[in-house]
């Protein structure tokens, strides 16, 4: 921002007090535009964020929400961990077990 001093009108004000004035409206005009430039949210989007909230509103109007949620309680990682633990339990039980002798 540039800082423009004007003369005052003669008849007016003396100089000083009209440069004064002047500077300080400058001062306001600049806190006022720096203030709104804080609060101003950025309104673009990017690809991946539209691409996010078109996806979301599909599934909505879908009704796609629930088969989701019940693929991924019942989908293939669960049955993969289900598997994957069925096989460590079943080695675990055919280890031969050691006997204590008892005398």
């Amino acid at each position: 921002f540039f800082l423009m001093i004007r003369r005052p009108p003669r008849s007016t004000q003396s100089r000083s007090s009209a440069a004064s004035d002047v500077y300080k409206r400058q001062e306001q005009n600049y806190l006022k535009e720096v203030l709104q430039r804080i609060n101003k949210k950025d309104k673009r989007i990017n690809s991946m964020r539209k691409s996010q909230i078109d996806w979301k509103a599909f599934t909505k109007k879908e009704n796609l929400e629930r088969e989701f949620q019940q693929n991924r309680k019942d989908g293939f990682l669960e049955k993969q961990r289900f598997l994957i633990k069925s096989d460590i339990r079943e080695k675990e039980f055919a280890k031969p077990r050691k006997r204590v002798k008892t005398t």
